[in-house]
């Protein structure tokens, strides 16, 4: 099952974002809430032998992405999922593939670099 949604993130000013974890939207798409986060970056401790480079220029925010199954009641696992960032302004986007994560939940997530204040769709698949 292919499941895609976009929402449009507002990042208001420089510094957005490093605090706490902020929801910044949600759609549900039949039994599935995906929810988007968006917060300061994160250390990410990654399985022994396995490099994930952080994107170039150091990160500015840390993306995370929750899958919810509202039927079941549980957070979904095993997913390949992908965020493609588009700066509204510019038009330049790019893609970054999310590492499922454990936190408060199960979620999927990156570190990273948004260049400016503005506004960025976020399309997830």
């Amino acid at each position: 099952m292919a499941v895609t949604t976009t929402l449009l993130l507002l990042l208001p000013h420089l510094g957005w974002g490093e605090g706490e974890r902020a929801r910044v939207g949600a759609q549900t798409v039949g039994n599935l809430e995906i929810a988007v986060y968006i917060w300061r970056p994160q250390e990410i401790v990654h399985p022994k032998g396995i490099g994930h480079p952080e994107p170039k220029g150091g990160a500015t925010h840390h993306l995370d992405i929750r899958v919810y199954d509202l039927r079941r009641a549980i957070y979904i696992p095993y997913l390949n999922v992908k965020a493609t960032i588009t700066d509204q302004t510019t038009k330049r986007e790019f893609t970054v593939e999310l590492n499922p994560m454990i936190g408060e939940w199960l979620h999927y997530g990156a570190n990273i670099t948004l260049p400016h204040p503005g506004r960025y769709a976020i399309l997830v698949t």
